[in-house]
């Protein structure tokens, strides 16, 4: 007989999810893990999670965000991206608005503007890096956000994304150690997504073969909990969503298989207790396997055992266990993974906290609101980064999928496991864990998707050093890929010139690291072989996710949604008039890194000399160690090399930072034309290239000709969006809440800290003053500590 126990989640939030990964399997390679596997273990897996200001918002206005990335499993210390990217698209569009920022240590705070011809709806806001696009999308941050086209009429509908089945519930299940086996007793989690109609279900009923009741659930306010489940062979199970208003939503259970392993952590005495259970009649022989678990970077737990099914309990005693996150993974003598865990081991108690206090819950306009903030539960040495938020309450929160920093890294209590949802295994054709691959090799690892027992290494590289530019070059009539050719990258520059290099492979792509020098600025490619580039076709990768699966439907909304939309279309119109009349404050200059020649051997000057009317004159006659000759009737640049002691033919003269091939047009220029010529008599090294010395000419307008870029070069704008590298100074009120006395003061974002430090010991202390609004106002806080734990608080005032 089948039995279910039912269970619910204690308040406390202890466990990530995260991604556990599975390992790169070889039925030729003994169970013994060598260094290198077991170095990537110890290593996790990035995630994201981003606070808006807001969540409400109207085109032409700016989304405020600070992102947090973290290491799920090594608490932040392997950390490997410099760059985040965010893609903002509506259900019922095919394109979607991509941007990048730059991170700092894991930490990026700024702001986006919202293009004003943005039409009113839901939109999904997501955020990754490079590296989390090999992962499962289910895990990748996505929140959903509502925007208001500023020139709209009086707004009856919008468009409001749902899930396929127009449901906007999600509830997903998580088994303890990944695996629902039939005849074995596992420990399910279960997690809610969203609300319907601003509603929990009243209870979650637990069906077999569509009919019998097995057991009632009665969910909490968190939407999380647990319960134990035993399968039997043959029969089918569904969860019954049932809601106040009668409305029933089912989804499936997680795949049961017919046999496998099942994973258990308990605490057991002064350790942990991990018990392996498995129900694998179908395997004759005695299997091998091999169990790791890893805490924070560093192997607690390393064993090889044999079994033939039933149950083996393994023990690892208090001493061995370090604080945070362990991660159990359990795999066979080909190295398949079988079980995961994770457990959040803890000898103190409780996370790290905040505790808002000093507030009252009823606030006038235009008060000034004294907010403390103080920290609970931080061990000595810790500290913690915070986003404040204090903004109006809107009323759209049962369409909107929000969520907060726990809820995204973390799972309820005692429950982790499945590092892929359940749904999403069952759409995979063979439901086959081998499926599931690593990628590893000498710089990343990740997850790849594959019906092949293969792995050719990760498809998306992690970005610790700054853009991946990747893309293709072909022949534009043939098709025929530029195979082995080597590429020029450059960028105009009036100070010195960069060079980057370069080539393509047999498929004709290439891909290169960008430094943060290059951001904002159009970027120069040209092939070095002579091809013109109007036979060339360029293709450059777009950094996109897969489309979601989600619809957009007609939404009605109440009188008070309407008044709502309307007030903020009007605010949003007030603020335009008065930004026009405000100053900017001058931002601070960044600290730019690129490639750097070596100091130029001369630099010259033409307008300090006679006037000279084509740049043969001023080589022949105040330019030393050049020539500018002709042959066959082309111009020959040749630069003495003094390392080799003779004149070189070089081709490569830069105009104004760019490869510039055109010695024709470099003629025509004279001593009015250019600004300086800078010479550079040593070999440079560029990649695997040598230039054996370089002419450099910057010209008064810094300009290239445009049909010359037109004709040889390709050209891209790499964009990239400016961060806030404003911290909190004294935590005073920030620049939105501090208006001029004389502007309508109607601010629907009260306050908006992205960089507040807290340590243990510290009371911090945040003013900030209510505008005329009067209605709810949430003081909504996100961080996460050093070591990785992630915090929040929320408060509500109103102000009347």
């Amino acid at each position: 007989m089948n039995k279910l126990y039912t269970y619910h989640c204690q308040s406390c939030c202890k466990i990530f999810i995260a991604v556990l990964l599975f390992m790169l399997m070889n039925p030729a390679v003994t169970a013994q893990f060598d260094a290198k596997l077991l170095e990537n273990i110890r290593t996790g897996y990035e995630r994201v999670y981003v606070h808006l200001d807001k969540m409400v918002y109207v085109s032409g206005g700016s989304i405020r965000y600070r992102a947090f990335l973290t290491d799920i499993n090594s608490l932040q210390e392997g950390i490997k991206s410099s760059i985040l990217y965010f893609e903002l698209k509506a259900p019922d569009q095919d394109h979607s608005i991509l941007w990048r920022v730059n991170l700092t240590k894991g930490n990026g705070s700024g702001s986006f503007v919202i293009p004003s011809d943005l039409k009113s709806g839901t939109y999904s806001l997501k955020a990754f890096t490079n590296r989390m696009r090999n992962g499962n999308p289910d895990y990748i941050f996505s929140t959903d956000i509502l925007i208001v086209n500023i020139a709209g009429e009086n707004t009856v509908e919008i468009p409001v994304a749902v899930n396929p089945d127009n449901r906007n519930v999600l509830i997903d299940f998580y088994p303890e150690g990944r695996n629902l086996i039939y005849g074995i007793e596992s420990k399910v989690g279960y997690m809610l997504h969203g609300t319907f109609n601003e509603m929990l279900p009243v209870s979650i009923n637990i069906m077999e073969n569509d009919s019998v009741e097995m057991a009632r659930i009665i969910p909490d306010a968190s939407g999380t909990g647990w319960f134990y489940f035993l399968p039997s062979v043959g029969n089918r199970y569904h969860a019954s969503l049932l809601y106040e208003n009668g409305q029933i939503v089912n989804v499936n259970l997680p795949y049961i298989d017919a046999y496998g392993y099942a994973m258990q952590v308990t605490e057991s005495g002064r350790g942990l207790a991990v018990k392996i259970r498995s129900e694998n009649s179908s395997v004759s022989q005695v299997s091998s396997l091999h169990l790791i678990a890893v805490s924070r970077g560093s192997i607690v737990l390393d064993s090889v055992f044999y079994s033939s099914g039933g149950e083996q309990t393994l023990f690892i005693p208090e001493k061995q266990l370090n604080e945070g996150i362990i991660s159990f993974n359990l795999y066979d003598s080909r190295r398949f993974s079988l079980c995961q865990r994770l457990y959040y081991y803890s000898s103190t108690g409780p996370g790290p906290g905040i505790r808002i206090q000093g507030l009252d819950k009823v606030h006038k306009q235009s008060d000034t609101i004294r907010l403390e903030l103080l920290a609970e539960g931080l061990d000595d040495g810790d500290s913690a980064s915070l986003a404040v938020s204090v903004s109006e309450v809107q009323a759209f929160h049962h369409i909107l999928n929000r969520s907060n920093i726990d809820r995204h890294f973390a799972v309820i209590s005692e429950i982790a496991g499945l590092p892929v949802p359940m749904h999403y295994l069952n759409e995979i054709s063979d439901k086959q864990i081998s499926d599931l691959l690593l990628c590893v090799d000498e710089n990343d690892y990740a997850w790849n998707y594959s019906n092949k027992n293969v792995s050719s290494g990760c498809l998306y590289d992690s970005e610790p050093n700054g853009y991946i530019l990747t893309g293709t070059v072909k022949n534009r009539q043939s098709g025929e890929p530029l195979a082995s050719a080597d590429i020029m990258i450059t960028v105009t520059d009036s100070v010195t010139p960069r060079i980057m290099y370069t080539n393509t492979d047999t498929a004709g792509g290439f891909r290169t690291v960008l430094s943060p020098f290059f951001d904002n600025k159009d970027i120069i490619l040209q092939v070095c072989d002579g091809n013109n580039n109007t036979d060339l076709a360029w293709e450059l990768e777009e950094k996109r996710l897969q489309s979601d699966a989600r619809q957009a439907v007609p939404y009605i909304l109440t009188e008070a949604e309407k008044e709502l939309v309307n007030r903020s279309r009007d605010i949003r119109i007030i603020e335009a008039i008065y930004e026009s009349k405000r100053e900017e404050r001058p931002g601070e200059a960044g600290i730019i890194a690129g490639m750097v020649f070596l100091t130029p051997d001369a630099v010259i000057h033409p307008a300090d000399y006679t006037e000279l009317v084509n740049f043969k004159e001023i080589a022949d006659n105040i330019l030393p160690s050049v020539r500018f000759i002709t042959r066959n009737r082309q111009y020959i640049t040749e630069i003495f090399n003094r390392p080799y002691e003779y004149w070189l033919i070089n081709d490569k003269v830069l105009l104004n930072g760019v490869l510039f091939k055109d010695l024709a047009y470099i003629a025509t220029l004279g001593s009015k034309d250019i600004e300086r010529v800078e010479i550079y008599n040593s070999n440079l090294m560029c990649g695997p290239l040598t230039i054996p010395g370089l002419l450099s000419i910057y010209t008064h307008d810094g300009k290239i000709p445009e049909n010359y870029l037109r004709d040889h070069a390709f050209t891209f704008h790499n964009e990239v969006a400016v961060g806030d590298d404003q911290t909190v100074k004294n935590y005073g009120v920030q620049e939105e809440t501090s208006c001029n006395p004389d502007d309508p003061d109607f601010r629907q974002t009260l306050l908006w800290a992205p960089d507040v430090k807290m340590s243990g010991s510290d009371r911090i202390v945040l003013e900030f003053q209510t505008s005329r609004l009067q209605g709810l106002f949430e003081i909504n806080i996100q961080g996460i500590s050093r070591s990785g734990i992630p915090m929040h608080a929320n408060f509500n005032f109103m102000v009347e």
